[in-house]
């Protein structure tokens, strides 16, 4: 007699088969996405390279590093200063940021070109100084070297037209690199205000000054006491805050626009007692594990571990407060 041959698996066979590819699938999918987020990791680090490298050529044509903001709709831009008068003129408000300024230099000469840098780039205006016309079309645009790969993305391009005014925005293009600050964007503890009034950057006297601390000037590289190598020039942040209105945008100035990584990084809002999953406004952070990225004002590029002491994130964020900086 003859032997019938099988032409088939039988149940338990399938069902070893897929419990093997299971297996497999479990096994290599992390090691899948670490080597996607490793390549993502690698692409922010040359963003930040390219800023880097940007805001010092920009030193090198101007003499001192992009003023963060310049004339912006922010608050005390309203109130004279006893001592040094109004921060932006009368009718003055135009909300370019740094980013804007150093667009020659990350080979976008092109956008910045069609900018009429006689009419304002942004809606903001906390006080009501005014501004003149507005032009949003030369900046409508979504630049690659201002987003970090890692990030998912949320509400892209910004457009608030309400009521607070120091919000007020349209097609306005989140970035996740955010120039550092000692801690908000105005707070009269680092010295951006006096009994109301804006001043502007040369006029504030602190030791915990940063780079960009303030608006309508930046450092000079001898103004960085502390060393270069010692001293963070931009810091990632995540696109979702806990509000939509929060920044910061690299097309036009809106408030919360600078970032202060001394508070922590991918430190999350607590409610009332009950964390959420978003961050407040001037937080640093990323969607890279353990940490964010930062560019210092030499052009180096350094992952900040989330562990780090809020005493080290302080030192490194001063330029001139002649802290002794623990490894990192």
């Amino acid at each position: 007699m003859r032997s019938k041959s099988r032409i088939a698996f039988t149940l338990v066979e399938l069902l070893v088969v897929i419990a093997i590819i299971g297996i497999l699938v479990a096994l290599l999918l992390p090691a899948i996405q670490a080597a996607r987020e490793a390549a993502r990791r690698t692409q922010c680090t040359n963003n930040l390279k390219q800023l880097g490298l940007a805001i010092q050529n920009y030193h090198d044509v101007h003499g001192c590093f992009p003023p963060s903001a310049l004339n912006p709709g922010s608050l005390g831009t309203g109130t004279p200063h006893p001592n040094y008068g109004l921060m932006v003129p009368s009718n003055g408000v135009r909300n370019f940021t740094g980013y804007i300024a150093i667009l020659p230099h990350i080979e976008q000469q092109a956008i910045y070109d069609m900018i009429d840098f006689r009419f304002a780039v942004g809606k903001a205006d906390f006080d009501g100084v005014g501004g003149g016309g507005y032009q949003s079309t030369a900046t409508n645009h979504r630049i690659a070297a201002y987003e970090c790969p890692s990030e998912p993305g949320y509400d892209n391009p910004r457009t608030y037209t309400g009521s607070s005014a120091h919000y007020l925005c349209e097609n306005a293009w989140r970035t996740n690199y955010g120039f550092v600050s000692y801690n908000y964007d105005d707070n009269g503890s680092s010295g951006l205000i006096s009994g109301g009034a804006a001043i502007a950057y040369d006029k504030i006297q602190s030791a915990t000054k940063t780079i960009f601390n303030g608006f309508n000037g930046a450092a000079k590289i001898k103004d960085i006491i502390d060393g270069t190598s010692n001293t963070m020039a931009l810091v990632e942040t995540k696109q979702q805050k806990t509000s939509s209105a929060y920044g910061p945008f690299w097309n036009m100035y809106v408030h919360t626009h600078l970032i202060a990584p001394r508070l922590g990084i991918n430190v999350n809002y607590v409610n009332n007692g009950v964390p959420t999953t978003v961050s407040l406004n001037n937080r640093a952070g990323s969607f890279h594990p353990g940490g964010a990225l930062s560019v210092f004002a030499d052009g180096s590029v350094r992952f900040i571990d989330e562990a780090v002491p809020v005493a080290t994130l302080t030192a490194l964020s001063s330029m001139a407060g002649r802290e002794i900086v623990d490894q990192f």
